[in-house]
């Protein structure tokens, strides 16, 4: 072991490389291929709010703070067969400009027999009121066909109690 003493482990490095990538390679290529779920199929929904409670935990009234929970049901058309439920979790985080707006946060789960998609978003809306405007919502994800989900959900109000969801994913 003349010369640099560490060149006889680099050679031994160098025969251990030559064997492993090899066998590495042959691993990847036989590996079986992961494809990504199927897009979930466009849909829409409406829904039908059955609760509501706020808490209010800022000033009194309809004020920054206060947390806002609704459920209800889901249904294939406006009248139509109850398919599932929903809640949402939401914050009024601030004023939302002229008009007597105020901006929350929300989080919305959407379930459709096993199936739920998530949305969260920001949105303005009358103090202490729903939307009365389209409101667009992200979707975050979801639990089985909606699992990994990504897109839009549009809530579409058609009156204080119901609204039209119009999910569009990627």
């Amino acid at each position: 072991m003349e010369g640099n003493p560490l060149s006889h482990y680099g050679a031994q490095m160098k025969k251990l490389l030559l064997a492993l990538v090899p066998a590495l390679l042959a691993g990847a290529i036989a590996a079986p291929v992961v494809e990504a779920a199927p897009r979930p199929a466009d849909r829409t929904v409406y829904i039908e709010r059955t609760f509501a409670e706020t808490v209010d935990l800022g000033d009194s009234g309809s004020s920054v703070g206060d947390l806002r929970a609704t459920r209800g049901l889901v249904r294939k058309s406006l009248d139509g067969k109850v398919i599932g439920r929903y809640t949402t979790t939401q914050w009024t985080i601030g004023p939302g400009g002229e008009r007597g707006l105020e901006e929350r946060t929300i989080t919305m789960e959407v379930a459709i027999g096993r199936n739920e998609v998530v949305m969260v978003s920001v949105y303005t809306a009358p103090k202490g009121e729903t939307p009365v405007d389209k409101v667009a919502y992200p979707i975050v994800g979801g639990t089985g066909k909606y699992a990994g989900a990504r897109g839009t959900m549009t809530l579409v109000p058609i009156d204080d109690l119901r609204k039209r969801l119009e999910f569009r994913f990627m």
